[in-house]
């Protein structure tokens, strides 16, 4: 049977951290009203009265001036402490797109959905923390849509699933007013953190699960953060009927997905049980085939952010290759991406999250970092994949 998953791991460390960013205003999209039922196809043909105005999106490809259109070169920070500078930039034609919804941004305590976007500086500081840096290897597509505020997780699941199902109706019919006017047949990647993997969940659910054309157009989804679950045993079922989780090298139309905590945190059952027979999905991103081994994750963080500043480095990204590791471990049923930071006894450079600290520690774990950690595993995955398409 396949079971929505419907039960999220609230954004709070992330949504606490954003404010902290003080990135310029983009121009505010239009008042929001409710929408009606959206079309159940996502073929073309389909077109939002709300979507098709370009200020109700993040990202759109190729306009100036958006948060993942501009300079993503990066410094690297090596071991003994020298710099090394990565010159990278958008991609002017790359093979395929990617669909981001973003996490947890309104810290509202009072129930409800977030629909003033007039102050949007949280929302544009995720975005070029998140999924700017995938730009290098897609085309990037990010919606606004009526996402429920911090406050809205800690009331009852009634009252939670009315917020969450206005924020769905919003992601849904960006998603279809994409498919509609511009995905024009391309491959798709989907990309969500936190409450936006849940919405990425219940894209995958209701218009990929079931239908093998949508499967055969997806190159591989990413719901980080999320809770997913699996059969013990199985790479499908629960979450998704037909969907797999990634476990070989190259495959196609699979999902990525982890909770990240530090090691030997033994917080993170706290945070979500498995179903009995079940077991939360882990993929290593540096190591889909083996997810349980042990190996360094491509770390990029933004350099003005909510993770600090690095003295003498001046572009807007700083990378770290051979600091953080991860390795998919497993406490009866939980899984989880396991995250060690590598020892520096010189000193000789500062990590962006010491997760050594007592706030990596707590029930929420590492979540803050979790699209930071390994993305530049996450880009490859794409990478690859778009490299090994049909002309």
């Amino acid at each position: 049977m396949n079971k929505p998953t419907r039960r999220i791991v609230p954004a709070a460390l992330l949504a606490c951290a954003l404010p902290l960013l003080l990135l310029a205003c983009a121009s505010a999209p239009p008042p929001l009203t409710p929408l009606p039922q959206a079309l159940s196809s996502p073929y073309t043909g389909y077109s939002s009265p709300r979507y098709r105005d370009p200020a109700m999106w993040v990202c759109l490809p190729g306009r100036e001036g958006d948060a993942c259109n501009h300079d993503l070169s990066a410094t690297e920070i090596h071991a003994d402490g020298s710099h090394t500078l990565v010159p990278l930039q958008v991609a002017a034609q790359p093979p395929v797109d990617c669909f981001y919804v973003y996490p947890t941004v309104d810290l509202h305590f009072g129930a409800g959905n977030h629909d003033d976007f007039k102050d949007d500086k949280a929302i544009l500081a995720v975005a070029n923390a998140q999924a700017a840096q995938f730009g290098r290897v897609c085309k990037l597509y990010v919606p606004f849509y009526r996402q429920v505020t911090i406050g809205t997780y800690f009331r009852d699941e009634k009252r939670r699933e009315q917020g969450l199902a206005v924020a769905y109706s919003d992601v849904a019919d960006a998603f279809l007013h994409y498919m509609g006017s511009y995905n024009h047949g391309r491959p798709v990647v989907l990309i969500g953190h936190s409450q936006g993997a849940e919405m990425v969940v219940r894209l995958l659910q209701d218009y990929f699960d079931k239908d093998p054309a949508m499967r055969q157009r997806l190159l591989i989804a990413m719901p980080i953060g999320g809770t997913l679950q699996v059969p013990i045993g199985k790479t499908r079922g629960t979450t998704f009927l037909n969907l797999p989780y990634c476990t070989r090298a190259g495959e196609l139309g699979c999902v990525v997905a982890f909770n990240s905590y530090r090691r030997e945190s033994g917080s993170f059952k706290h945070i979500a049980e498995s179903a009995p027979g079940d077991a939360m999905i882990c993929v290593n991103p540096a190591s889909v085939a083996d997810p349980g081994r042990g190996v360094y994750l491509r770390t990029y963080v933004p350099q003005h952010g909510p993770f600090g500043t690095v003295k003498g480095v001046s572009t807007p990204f700083v990378l770290y290759r051979d600091l953080y590791s991860g390795r998919c471990a497993d406490d009866n049923g939980y899984r989880y991406l396991e995250i060690t930071q590598g020892a520096d006894p010189g000193k000789l450079r500062k990590p962006p999250m010491d997760i050594s600290g007592w706030l990596w520690g707590t029930k929420m774990g590492t979540h803050i970092g979790d699209m930071q950690f390994a993305q530049g595993d996450l880009i490859e995955l794409i990478r690859t994949r778009a490299a090994a398409l049909p002309n």
